[in-house]
């Protein structure tokens, strides 16, 4: 049997945006096929689409990066055009916050949640790793006590890794269905695409729920 290369992962991140859209409607379809493809010969770009308005976003690492994109794209059939490139801004924080706690209106459910900074370290191992292939999770935790500087504990409950370079720290219970865990993953994701201080993507931030009541 065999087994599947790992995917390849890297440092660089993306640094400038451009939205994009074909030239005629119709071939709205063939220009997302066409940039997955490339995404898989070129992992240092990212495709992706704002829920707010509908934009179809191709970040890269420079303008240069992103014409030479373009000019593949129409070079395989699809006749696209691109505003002009803006720099990728990320928010973080500096240090690390105290417990929050938040309880719902009728007393039922409540969490306590903090927030740290994720340091270079730690930020490395999961930019260089696929952690979803790591198998089995003795391995992964293995190599999070090696490559990283999470905590013993930390380790213990680390929960997921998200693409904005961003940890989730929480203590499984047995007692959380599938449904609630995906609802937290996705409240989470949420939450991290925009940011307190001017709406952008947060990153390098580690998130510990310290107690959830639901």
């Amino acid at each position: 049997k065999m087994v599947p290369f790992e995917n390849v992962k890297y440092v660089s991140t993306p640094v400038v945006t451009v939205s994009i859209e074909p030239e005629y409607l119709r071939d709205l379809d063939k220009m997302k096929e066409l940039i997955e493809n490339i995404l898989i010969e070129d992992p240092n770009l990212l495709f992706e689409i704002n829920e707010e308005n509908g934009e179809f976003l191709l970040s890269g690492m420079g303008p240069l990066h992103l014409e030479i994109t373009a000019f593949e794209i129409e070079n395989r059939g699809v006749e696209i055009s691109t505003s002009e490139p803006r720099a990728v801004f990320k928010e973080s924080c500096k240090y690390g916050s105290s417990t929050i706690a938040v309880e719902s209106p009728n007393h039922q459910s409540s969490l306590k949640i903090r927030i740290e900074l994720l340091n270079d370290k730690t930020s490395r191992f999961f930019q260089t790793h696929d952690f979803k292939s790591i198998k089995p999770v003795e391995r992964l935790k293995e190599l999070l006590e090696e490559f990283t500087d999470l905590t013993t504990d930390e380790i213990q409950d680390f929960w997921t890794y998200y693409d904005g370079n961003n940890v989730l720290i929480y203590n499984l219970k047995d007692d959380l269905n599938q449904f609630l865990k995906d609802t937290i993953l996705e409240i989470i994701d949420k939450i991290l695409l925009n940011g307190p201080l001017c709406g952008e993507k947060l990153t390098s931030l580690k998130v510990i729920i310290e107690e959830l009541v639901v």
